[in-house]
Order: C-alpha cells, then sequence, then structure tokens
C-alpha cells in the first residue's frame, strides 16, 4: 500500500477514536452531574456512529475501495 492509503485509513481510524472517546466522556459526564432524567444536551449514541461511519468511512473514496477490494478478495477464498 501507498503511504498516503495508510495515512488516510490511520486518519480515519485517529477521527473514530477520538470521537468514541468524546462520546464515552460526555456520557461519564452526563451520568455523573445531570439530574434524574434532565440534562442539558440529549445524546443520540446511534445518530452520532451512523454520522461518524458515513463521514469517514463512506465519503472517503480510497477507504471504500480499500475495505471493498479485501472484501472482494475474501468472497472469491
Amino acid at each position: 500500500m501507498r503511504k498516503t492509503k495508510w495515512l488516510n485509513l490511520q486518519g480515519s481510524v485517529l477521527a473514530a477514536t477520538t470521537l468514541a472517546a468524546v462520546a464515552a466522556g460526555a456520557r461519564h459526564v452526563q451520568r455523573k452531574y445531570a439530574g434524574k432524567k434532565s440534562s442539558l444536551f440529549t445524546f443520540d449514541k446511534e445518530y452520532l456512529t451512523n454520522y461518524a461511519f458515513e463521514r469517514f468511512v463512506l465519503d472517503n473514496d480510497k477507504v471504500t475501495n480499500f475495505i471493498n477490494s479485501h472484501l472482494g478478495q475474501a468472497e472469491n477464498k
């Protein structure tokens, strides 16, 4: 693989990891400081994960081509 492809893949993984860490931190703070059912903001994990997947994986042509090529090789075996 070329260096730029690895950098794009690593950047996408880093971005997804950062979003997951921020989500976990926000959830912890919400549980610790929020009231029973009241909070300052609503937190929709499903929307956030879908958005992150679409933004960092599906919108990146190089990553999708990389994944599709490896899935195609796996199906042929």
